[in-house]
């Protein structure tokens, strides 16, 4: 920055500070667009200063004051602001000195660095559409955390470098490239054998399944691989079992604290080859199927490993050989069955090339991330947050029930589900063309239709639900975990106002707030409550009676081995297994279409009530996106400028006239 800029802002009070960034964001949104699509949107800023400037100079200095995606990626000099009669600025005359921006915006979309084009490659294979520009917000075009940590994974596969955090700190490809570095090839870690700490979410685990912990799986049906040789199939297993740390944990209860070892890979049994050829009929061959995979899993023993397994049915001539995976939820979760996923089909592949069966490096390992979980528990940016999770409260809240039921746990065999879909153009809205009035999330805008939905119906000003996130990224986590398999969920309480009597825009804004004031991403919940001293853990007994999962854009890219998953929940739990929560929402997204899965206990509710309950749903989720389509102008949030400390109603104050 040139003296003379860094001396005209830092003569500015704070308040003209503030007003100048604001006015950037402002007039940019409204006068610097570039599209490609109607979701692309370009930040240019027009600056009229008493010196000479450098653009870029006045772009790093912004970098340290604003969000990432509220970067100009143009500025452009005017002599002078063009102003109304009333002393507004006249955005039309401002319009007409746009021109030249305009063709700078085109030629600055297109990739102009190799790692730009790779980027966007990665980008429209995981988001699974095209174009995309450089210029493109990664969340306002359909993009969630969990996606964010494949793009990592996959930017490393191409020899790109990139920490799970930066996708959250630059949101556009031409952001991104900037701070993207080439792979280091000496960093090589091994895999580990031995005692590891358990992580919060296994704590969790343990303290709520009594009945069955030896059972409770994720399970999926592999397809396209019926003629693979079982015996090649096997030697892939076992380099996935042999690279992947996790899947040959083993759980032992110890005078009543369980404890977790990595054992060694010919320790563990993992392959199951089963013939059931001498049937024909297809009736039977799916209750034999059923049967068996249901006794394999009950015989499952935490102390002995081989939590992960593969289940290869050779069936006869008139039908295809099944292959299923079954895996304890203890070593897996979503993402972990992503690269799970991915290292098969890389390894099939190299197989039928006769290449050498190789994965990709690691980056850390599952006891560097338990560790870090550890030591995480005694530092003061996690004691601090102790405050806010008791605010997180739960008590009192009593959800509306059909029937009487005095027991505080409930059982699987007692639940039930139904699935609700949203249409694919009202999904491609909520995706692609929603989250830019107010600068929310896909998962903002559900949760705001959820705790209208609940609260209404409880009758609730303030709706406490359980909340999961997949827990990899959070600012004081240092490890790498996108190619790390495990369950590193994070689990914890979340309270959030329904406003439902006041127009849906201070709604998505209240909710929007509330949950961005989670801190590091929800992860110090489960540190505190289980990895911390007993005087802090005591204070968090919040038992939601609602859990909330957004598991995001599930939608797979074209796979040219054409090897595809499709997960199997019937008979994946114990019927004996507890859960505190009476419901329990999964979302994501599928085939383009967003699909809510309410699982619920019919010990409390009838099927009408759910059935009630998700139409309630979907009507105001439909209704936000209508108000987000017809609203012409957005708003923002304390949470848009962290920096400046400054509440809503001075906020809005200052926005005033602008």
């Amino acid at each position: 920055m040139t003296e003379s800029i860094r001396t005209t802002i830092e003569g500015f009070s704070l308040e003209e500070r503030r007003l100048l960034l604001y006015k950037l964001k402002t007039l940019g949104n409204e006068n610097g667009i570039s599209s490609q699509k109607k979701s692309s949107k370009r930040l240019v800023a027009y600056i009229s200063t008493r010196d000479s400037f450098q653009p870029e100079a006045l772009q790093a200095y912004l970098k340290d004051q604003l969000p990432a995606h509220m970067i100009p990626s143009a500025v452009q000099h005017v002599d002078n602001f063009p102003y109304l009669p009333n002393g507004k600025i006249d955005k039309a005359s401002l319009r007409k000195s746009g021109s030249q921006v305009q063709k700078a915006a085109e030629e600055d979309n297109k990739s102009t660095s190799e790692i730009e084009k790779k980027l966007i490659a990665i980008w429209e294979d995981v988001l699974a559409f095209s174009p995309i520009v450089t210029t493109d917000n990664f969340f306002e075009i359909g993009g969630d955390s969990i996606l964010s940590i494949q793009i990592v994974a996959k930017a490393r596969k191409l020899g790109i470098q990139l920490s799970p955090n930066q996708l959250f700190e630059n949101q556009t490809i031409g952001e991104l490239a900037l701070f993207a570095k080439s792979e280091d090839d000496e960093v090589h870690i091994t895999s580990i054998e031995g005692a590891v700490a358990l992580t919060p979410i296994q704590h969790w685990y343990f303290e709520m399944h009594k009945s069955a912990p030896h059972y409770w799986n994720q399970i999926f049906k592999i397809n396209g691989i019926q003629h693979t040789n079982p015996s090649e199939l096997e030697e892939v297993i076992k380099e996935i079992i042999k690279h992947h740390d996790a899947l040959r944990l083993s759980f032992k209860n110890e005078n009543t604290h369980w404890a977790a070892e990595v054992r060694g890979s010919n320790d563990i049994e993992s392959f199951h080859l089963i013939d059931i050829s001498s049937i024909n009929e297809i009736d039977e061959l799916e209750t034999r199927i059923n049967k068996e995979l249901v006794s394999i899993q009950q015989a499952t023993d935490l102390s002995s490993g081989g939590l992960f397994k593969c289940v290869y049915f050779e069936t006869s001539e008139n039908h295809n050989n099944k292959v299923y995976l079954v895996a304890h939820h203890l070593v897996t979760d979503m993402i972990s069955w992503n690269i799970i996923q991915s290292d098969l089909k890389q390894l099939i592949s190299r197989k039928l090339n006769n290449n050498p069966l190789e994965l990709d490096k690691k980056v850390s390992t599952i006891k560097k991330w338990a560790d870090q979980l550890t030591a995480l528990a005694k530092s003061s940016e996690i004691t601090t947050e102790l405050p806010y999770w008791e605010s997180q409260t739960c008590k009192l809240q009593k959800f509306p029930a059909d029937f009487q039921y005095d027991q505080t746990l409930y059982h699987e065999s007692a639940v039930d589900s139904l699935k609700w879909t949203l249409d694919e153009e009202n999904t491609t809205l909520l995706m692609h063309n929603t989250n830019e009035l107010y600068n929310t999330k896909t998962d903002d805008l559900l949760i705001t239709a959820l705790a209208a939905t609940i609260g209404d119906w409880a009758q609730l000003k303030q709706f406490c639900f359980g909340m999961e996130r997949h827990g990899r990224t959070a600012d004081c986590l240092t490890e790498d975990a996108s190619n790390l398999v495990g369950w590193f969920t994070s689990y914890f309480p979340v309270s959030v106002m329904n406003n439902s009597v006041n127009d849906l825009g201070e709604q998505i804004k209240t909710v929007k707030e509330q949950l961005r004031n989670v801190p590091n991403n929800g992860i110090g919940y489960g540190i505190l409550k289980y990895l911390s001293e007993d005087l802090l853990a005591n204070s968090l007994q919040q038992q939601p009676q609602l859990v909330f999962n957004y598991l995001g854009n599930q939608t797979k890219s074209k796979d040219d081995a054409g090897i595809t998953f499709t997960p199997i929940s019937e008979g994946s739990r114990h019927p004996s297994s507890e859960r505190s929560y009476s419901i329990e929402i999964n979302s994501f997204i599928i085939d383009g279409k967003l699909s809510l899965r309410w699982s619920y206990t019919n010990k409390l509710y009838k099927v009408s009530t759910i059935e009630k309950l998700a139409d309630k749903f979907g009507e105001t989720i439909k209704e936000i996106i209508r108000y987000c389509q017809n609203k012409e102008s957005g708003e923002y949030t304390p949470s848009d400028f962290p920096e400046a400390n400054i509440s809503q109603e001075d906020l809005d104050n200052l926005l005033k006239g602008m």
